[in-house]
């Protein structure tokens, strides 16, 4: 449950902000550097690590949003690894809480 320790605010605020926003995950900012490589293996460049998160676990949602989400998914037969993933296929923006 290490997740609910983080997030923007430094406390878990994702049901508050489900609630406020309709959904929302916790994260942290990457701190690793990250770098672009072209197909053949050759660094391209250092990504900016500005905006970039770590998505976490506790994600929520409001449960209409969550529900159609998984409902498009079953109907087109789309996978995925997490909610957040789902919810994003119907374009339900998220609060990063």
């Amino acid at each position: 449950m290490r997740g609910l320790r983080w997030g923007r605010g430094g406390t878990c605020g994702a049901s508050t902000a489900a609630e406020k926003d309709g959904a929302a995950v916790v994260g942290l900012p990457v701190q690793d550097t990250v770098k672009e490589v072209n197909p053949d293996g050759w660094v391209k460049g250092t990504v900016s690590r500005e905006g970039l998160w770590l998505k976490q676990t506790p994600q929520a949602f409001r449960r209409n949003l969550i529900l159609a989400a998984y409902e498009r998914a079953a109907a087109d037969g789309f996978y995925a690894t997490d909610d957040a993933t789902l919810a994003r296929g119907l374009e339900i923006l998220q609060r990063l809480a």
